[in-house]
């Protein structure tokens, strides 16, 4: 109802703003099992504004007769993204475990 109000494309932004907020807050939240549900949520929230937002958006910006053309190339994009992350992850996982990231100073870069 918001994007109806306001604009997709600024929904959309707010969504992109939540996401950064959700990062953002994974850096810095640790130690208590509440944070995780917290940013469970807010990261929900930023999935839930922009998975929907980014196909509603997608019809606007290309000739119809390209549209299937169009979301298959979105779809291939965002899974082959999912794919790099998930294996970049799996990676650092398997090689540090759960001391990978902002609360590990020992890694080397």
């Amino acid at each position: 109802m918001l994007a109806d109000k306001i604009g997709k494309e600024k929904v959309l932004t707010i969504g992109y703003a939540v996401f950064v907020v959700s990062s953002l807050l994974m850096v810095t939240l640790t130690g208590n099992s509440l944070y995780a549900y917290v940013l469970a949520a807010v990261f929900g929230l930023y999935m839930g504004i922009s998975e929907t937002l980014q196909r509603a958006i997608t019809p606007r910006y290309i000739l119809s007769e390209l549209r299937g053309t169009a979301y298959g190339i979105y779809n291939l994009v965002i899974g082959s993204g999912f794919f790099i992350s998930n294996v970049i992850f799996g990676f650092l996982w398997d090689k540090y475990n759960v001391n990978v990231g902002a609360f590990n100073n020992d890694l080397p870069i």
